[in-house]
């Protein structure tokens, strides 16, 4: 892996940049049976009532014991999530150096969460199948050729600039975090031809970071490349894999897919949500402020729930995590695969049943 970062450094063509993503790829072949156990264990979860309800918080699939990954380095990190901004939903946030704003875009879903004891299969829940998962999103992957040749002013993104010392401190971040990017643009490719032979289209890759040299090493990849910030809604099933983004871009996921049959049919790849609440819960307690910060985000959507619907009231921002602490998200904790991640991973479900236990939706979901 040193290698291939070495010679992501070096790169001067987006045929040179596309062969290393193909290179990653195989090398995260041997972290697939891992992968593979996680979704499964999160789809068996998602089928299952399980016992989340109302202030419950979300389901936990029981990981498999972490192992050394190729990179070096532990795989399943539970390190606490890092990073985040807050800002509300619609309006700009960065992720990375790049921002994101929902308008007409996909939700944010998870999976996994054992089921708890004397859980029943739901008699009216579909069961959550990879195959039948019909697009894949990617959001926030950034620029490779930001850090494959970042004293180079024409490979970034465009309007970006920066000064001798930003210039010099991106070039010695890039080992680390270009190899982060890559591993990330190869779990794209691992999701496609390995772990969903449903998908009726190329995957959609979206940042608005990317230049036009990403744009078409994505093009030879077969990827659906998009300098964008828009968050799409999901019109069928659809894995969203947005790692390691702003705590507000997942927020604004899921008020573009703030109903129970979009949110249902939506798997999430992101920074854990379990990790994100116990990181808050950690900040309130170390400020001296109690259950504030909690409370601010559940009575910001609980007063929109009020109304049958999101976008009223302070906190809206915080959206995915009101629906963690409600009980309507599962999850499973992915291997950290490659060292793309660095923070703790997990694949997300919004099961319908459990949606439908947190008083967010109004009657008009209970169909």
């Amino acid at each position: 892996m040193a290698l291939l970062r070495e010679a992501l450094r070096a790169s001067q063509t987006p045929e040179e940049v596309a062969a290393l993503v193909e290179a990653a790829y195989q090398s995260l072949l041997p972290e697939l049976p891992a992968i593979t156990a996680a979704l499964s264990r999160a789809a068996a979860a998602a089928a299952s009532t399980g016992n989340g309800g109302i202030g419950g918080g979300a389901g936990a699939a029981r990981s498999e014991p972490r192992r050394a990954s190729p990179w070096g380095g532990f795989t399943g990190s539970r390190r606490a999530a890092g990073g985040g901004g807050s800002g509300g939903s619609g309006s700009s946030s960065g992720v990375g150096s790049s921002s994101y704003t929902s308008g007409s875009a996909f939700g944010i879903g998870g999976i996994s969460g054992a089921a708890g004891a004397g859980a029943v299969p739901s008699q009216q829940e579909q069961p959550w199948s990879w195959e039948s998962v019909k697009h894949l999103h990617a959001y926030g992957l950034g620029s490779l050729f930001e850090y494959s040749a970042a004293a180079r002013p024409e490979s970034r993104a465009p309007g970006a600039a920066a000064t001798a010392a930003e210039g010099a401190a991106a070039d010695a971040a890039a080992p680390r975090r270009g190899g982060m990017r890559l591993a990330q643009w190869a779990l794209v490719l691992l999701l496609r031809r390995q772990l969903l032979p449903g998908l009726a289209a190329a995957p959609r890759v979206s940042d608005p970071a990317f230049n036009n040299a990403d744009l078409a090493v994505l093009r030879l990849l077969g990827l659906e490349g998009h300098r964008s910030e828009a968050l799409l809604s999901a019109p069928d099933r659809t894995l969203v894999y947005a790692p390691c983004c702003p705590r507000a871009v997942y927020s604004g996921l899921v008020r573009a897919n703030w109903s129970v049959e979009q949110l249902s049919r939506i798997a999430l790849i992101s920074t854990s949500l379990s990790s994100q609440a116990a990181s808050i819960s950690l900040v309130a307690a170390l400020e001296g402020s109690g259950s504030s910060a909690i409370s601010r985000v559940d009575g910001g959507a609980g007063a929109g729930a009020g109304g049958g619907g999101v976008g009223t009231g302070g906190g809206e921002e915080e959206l995915h995590s009101l629906l963690h602490r409600r009980g309507g998200a599962v999850e499973a904790l992915l291997p950290d695969a490659g060292g793309a991640h660095g923070v703790g991973t997990s694949v997300h479900l919004f099961p319908r049943g459990r949606l439908l236990r947190t008083g967010l939706f109004g009657e008009s979901s209970k169909d």
